[in-house]
């Protein structure tokens, strides 16, 4: 409201557990983290933070993970459109 900017119709949330956050940071190619990046109590509460927004915003959370395993980018991208779709007139 301060910078007269619309509320947004519809927010996505792409939820990837802790576990599968950490394998991927691990397997980036950058040699060295940054300062945050080392910071994994710091992450945990960006982490709960996140998830903490988007649940009193009413996000439309998508869990990226399956049983242990992240979804396919397919898979997400297929979730995501069908919640678009009911936003749009298409």
């Amino acid at each position: 409201n301060k910078l007269g900017i619309r509320k947004p119709d519809l927010v996505i949330f792409l939820k990837v557990d802790k576990k599968d956050c950490y394998k991927l940071r691990k397997n980036r190619a950058l040699e060295e983290k940054d300062i945050v990046e080392s910071d994994k109590e710091f992450l945990d509460e960006v982490y709960d933070n996140s998830l903490y927004v988007a649940d009193k915003y009413n996000y439309q959370i998508i869990e990226c993970s399956k049983e242990g395993r992240l979804r396919s980018i397919e898979d997400i991208s297929e979730e995501i459109f069908e919640i678009v779709k009911t936003h749009i007139d298409i």
